[in-house]
């Protein structure tokens, strides 16, 4: 899931009909992830929200939400694959470009939250301080290229 949603990053040199098709195989392979952990859904309501809990919800929501806008959006903007318009194009891709950044960062997040723990098994603070490095070359090159003030958008 991880490669294919770094290949789906790079829509520019993929091309489109690869990234629909590898958009709804994702969705698939999320919905997959979701229904083998269905038990965390049964979860949400249960015992003490401290702050970990309350971030990782947090997170989790996002991922959820920017998944379902994904779906809505790619389908619409579909032109090789399942072509269902259900909102219009201009909308569609504004929402695509939105739900995707907002989703690469809260899926990072996710898969981060995992895989701390599978670091701290490892006895690897060399590995602990390359995931840091690279999460810091993520954060500045997502300032580097202005998407946090919306640049990335289309005109």
């Amino acid at each position: 899931m991880s490669i294919l949603l770094v290949l789906q990053m790079l829509y520019f040199l993929i091309g489109e009909a690869y990234h629909e098709w590898a958009g709804i195989l994702l969705i698939i392979l999320f919905t997959i992830h979701n229904a083998i952990n269905r038990k965390w859904y049964k979860t949400i309501p249960k015992g003490k929200y401290r702050r970990k809990r309350i971030v990782h919800t947090a997170v989790n929501a996002i991922c959820i939400i920017s998944c379902f806008l994904l779906l809505i959006s790619g389908l619409s903007m579909a032109r090789h694959s399942l072509p269902i318009p259900i909102i219009p194009m201009g909308a569609a891709r504004i929402i695509h470009m939105i739900a995707s950044y907002w989703g690469f960062i809260a899926i990072s997040m996710h898969a981060g939250f995992h895989m701390a723990p599978l670091v701290r098994k490892a006895g690897g603070n060399l590995a602990g301080k390359i995931i840091i490095l690279i999460m810091m070359a993520g954060v500045f090159s997502t300032c580097l290229n202005h998407l946090t003030n919306n640049k990335a958008l289309p005109a």
